[in-house]
C-alpha cells in the first residue's frame, strides 16, 4: 500500500471510530494500563510552564494537551482525523484551555524547525512510518527539548495473539513498538530511553469485565494498586520480563 492510500485508510478509520464513538467496548481493558500515561502527563506538566508544547496526534480527547495548557504551556495539537480535531477543539474549549488545533499528517509536519520545547503523545506513533516520523519530531524539537510518548509494546506473545484476533479494533498498518523501533530512534536522537510497564497488571483484566468489581470499584482499585507495585519491582529489575510488558514510555532528547 502506498503512503497516500495508507494515510487515507487511517483517516477514514479514525473518522469512523470517533464519529460513531464505538470504542467503548474495548476501552475498559485499558483501565489496567493507565498509570504510565498519567505519570507521563505529570512529568511533562512539571516542565510545561512558559514552554512551547506540541501534542502529537491528539485524537478526540486531548487530555494531555489540556493538562499541559493548564500547567502554563503554550500548546498546539494536531491529528490526521478532521473528526477528531473537531471534537478535541470542542473539549478543549469546554475545559477553558487555549490550544491551537490543526489537521495534519504526523509524518510531514507543517511546523518550523526547532519550534517546540516539548513534543508528546499517547498511543500515536505506533500508527506511523517511524522512518519518517522520528526525523520530523527531531526537526521540530529544540536542541534542549524533550519528546515523550507512551505506546503499546510488541514483544509479549500472549498480547500479540490477542491483537492478531481483534483486527477490527485497529488499522491494518499500525504496529506496537518493538526493540528495532527504539534503535531506529537513535538515528534521530542522541538520547533515547525506553521504560516498560504493565506486565504484572495484566491479571486485573478479568475484573474490568464485571460491573461489580470493574473500574471504579474498591476491589479493582486495591487489586490494581497491589499489582502496580509488583509491576514496578519486576520491570525495573528484569529487562527480559519488562520486555514482556504491554506499554512502553519512550523519551527522546538531543535531536541530531
Amino acid at each position: 500500500m502506498d503512503a497516500s492510500s495508507r494515510l487515507h485508510e487511517e483517516r477514514e478509520f479514525f473518522d469512523r471510530q470517533y464519529g460513531e464513538q464505538n470504542r467503548t467496548h474495548i476501552e475498559r481493558f485499558y483501565a489496567i494500563a493507565t498509570r504510565p500515561y498519567l505519570e507521563n502527563m505529570d512529568e511533562l506538566a512539571k516542565l510545561a510552564a512558559g514552554r512551547s508544547v506540541l501534542e502529537y496526534g491528539c485524537g478526540d480527547t486531548p487530555d494531555l494537551g489540556i493538562m499541559l495548557a493548564e500547567a502554563g504551556g503554550r500548546v498546539r495539537a494536531f491529528d490526521l482525523s478532521p473528526v477528531a480535531v473537531e471534537r478535541a477543539r470542542a473539549k478543549a474549549a469546554d475545559a477553558g484551555a487555549e490550544i491551537d488545533f490543526q489537521v495534519m499528517n504526523g509524518e510531514q509536519l507543517e511546523y518550523g524547525d526547532s519550534e517546540f520545547d516539548i513534543v508528546c503523545g499517547h498511543g500515536v506513533i505506533h500508527h506511523l512510518d517511524l522512518t519518517k516520523a522520528f526525523p520530523e519530531i527531531a526537526r521540530v524539537l529544540k536542541p534542549d527539548g524533550v519528546a515523550s510518548f507512551v505506546e503499546p509494546w510488541g514483544h509479549n506473545p500472549v498480547i500479540n495473539w490477542y491483537r492478531n484476533r481483534t483486527d477490527d479494533f485497529r488499522t491494518t498498518d499500525e504496529h506496537p513498538l518493538v526493540r528495532s523501533d527504539v534503535e531506529l530512534a537513535r538515528r534521530s536522537f542522541r538520547g533515547v530511553e525506553a521504560e516498560h510497564s504493565n506486565l504484572m497488571t495484566l491479571p486485573a483484566i478479568p475484573l474490568t469485565m464485571t460491573k461489580r468489581y470493574g473500574e471504579g470499584s474498591r476491589v479493582f482499585g486495591r487489586a490494581l494498586s497491589a499489582l502496580e507495585k509488583v509491576d514496578d519491582f519486576v520491570c525495573s529489575r528484569s529487562r527480559a520480563l519488562g520486555n514482556m510488558g504491554w506499554t512502553v514510555r519512550v523519551v527522546l532528547r538531543q535531536p541530531i
